[in-house]
């Protein structure tokens, strides 16, 4: 189990490191003591929690049709999870009713300006732009 969870925590970390190359890493101005939801007309999310043994990891993208620095971001994605059922991926097409919405709400609970996709929020990091 622990070798299984040092892989997906390397694999989420070269993920990490891929897109950072293309993107600016900003982290919340300040961890909140709870996670509380963020809700919008159409869906209620929580924000991604740090990885725990307790729950299992959340990574949370917004990204937008014909980008290819969004195609380009999910491809690795998909190629880095590929046997790690245990990680859930939540995808908001930015121009689809309520994810812009949702992308704010996120983007304020981080303390960061969403101004370009893809986004990612992983554990307590932010992932912003091409």
């Amino acid at each position: 189990m622990t070798a299984k969870r040092t892989w997906l925590i390397l694999l989420i970390g070269l993920l990490l490191i891929s897109v950072a190359s293309y993107a600016q890493v900003q982290t919340p101005s300040q961890t909140p003591n709870t996670r509380e939801q963020v809700q919008t007309p159409s869906q209620t999310v929580a924000p991604p929690a740090v990885t725990s043994k307790a729950s299992a990891p959340t990574i949370v993208v917004f990204y937008e049709k014909g980008c290819s620095h969004c195609e380009r971001m999910e491809g690795l994605l998909d190629e880095l999870l590929v046997g790690h059922k245990d990680v859930s991926v939540a995808r908001y097409e930015i121009n689809a009713p309520g994810s812009s919405a949702l992308l704010w709400k996120l983007s304020a609970h981080y303390g960061i300006v969403a101004t370009q996709v893809p986004v990612i929020f992983v554990g307590d990091q932010a992932i912003v732009g091409a």
